[in-house]
């Protein structure tokens, strides 16, 4: 079974080209509520987009399923360090 690390370093090839360099150097910095939030934007994005041409231009060719298992391997990943449920209080 692969590490969280590894599979999230994987998974971010998924992303568009501009938020998968971005995604790489919050990895780096293990920032990985930011990451969080990075991979949450594109997701809107590109569902918001759905059946415009913006879509078939920009995100067509993008496998959104990897990028959905991205996301809740983050929030997994953010579990398991303690770091998620301080993000939750701090929202309410």
């Amino acid at each position: 079974m692969k590490s969280p690390n590894k599979k999230i370093n994987e998974l971010v090839q998924y992303l568009p080209e501009k938020d998968k360099n971005i995604a790489l150097k919050l990895i780096a910095k293990r920032d990985f509520n930011s990451l969080k939030e990075l991979v949450d934007s594109c997701i809107k994005k590109i569902e918001k987009t759905t059946n415009t041409e913006e879509y078939i231009n920009k995100f067509a060719s993008l496998d959104l399923d990897k990028i959905y298992e991205l996301a809740g391997i983050i929030v997994d990943y953010l579990l398991l360090i303690g770091d998620f449920e301080e993000q939750i209080e701090d929202e309410y």
